[in-house]
C-alpha cells in the first residue's frame, strides 16, 4: 500500500517512479499482497465480501450518478486540492456507495434465485432429476 501511495505521490513530480509504469507495478503489487493474506479482523472480512457482491452494480451506477451530481450541481467546475475538496470527494464516494448498495439490494440480489425460477420454467428439462432409467439408456 505504501509502494502504491508512494508512486501515485512520485506522478506529480519528474521522478522516475512516477511513470504509468511504475504506478502499474506498484498497485499490481499490492493486489498481490492483499490477495494473499488472509483478514482476521470480522468485520474487514463482511466489508470486503459484501463490496464483493455489489462490485458489478458499483461498477454499472457510479459514473451515471457523479456525471449527473457533477454536471447538476457543480456546473462542470474544476477544484484545487484542499480539504474542502477532499470532503467533497469523500462524501461522494460514500454517495456512490451507498447508491449502489441500494439498487443492488433492489434488483441484483435475487438475480441467481429469479435465474433458476426462470431455468425451471423454461427449460425443465435440465432441471429434472436423472433416473436409473435414464442412465440406461
Amino acid at each position: 500500500g505504501v509502494l502504491a501511495l508512494g508512486s501515485l505521490t512520485a506522478s506529480k513530480t519528474s521522478s522516475i517512479f512516477g511513470t504509468d509504469w511504475s504506478i502499474g507495478i506498484a498497485f499490481s503489487l499490492w493486489i498481490i499482497g492483499l490477495a494473499s493474506c488472509e483478514p482476521h479482523v470480522f468485520w474487514l472480512k463482511k466489508l470486503a465480501a459484501g463490496l464483493s457482491e455489489m462490485s458489478y452494480t458499483l461498477y454499472l451506477v457510479h459514473f451515471p450518478l457523479l456525471a449527473f451530481v457533477f454536471f447538476c450541481f457543480f456546473e462542470g467546475r474544476q477544484f484545487s486540492p484542499g480539504t474542502t475538496t477532499y470532503l467533497w470527494f469523500g462524501s461522494l464516494l460514500a454517495i456512490s456507495v451507498a447508491f449502489a448498495a441500494a439498487m443492488w439490494w433492489c434488483f441484483e440480489r435475487n438475480t441467481d434465485h429469479l435465474r433458476k425460477r426462470i431455468e425451471m420454467i423454461f427449460f425443465p428439462q435440465n432441471t429434472a432429476v436423472v433416473t436409473d432409467k435414464h442412465l440406461k439408456a
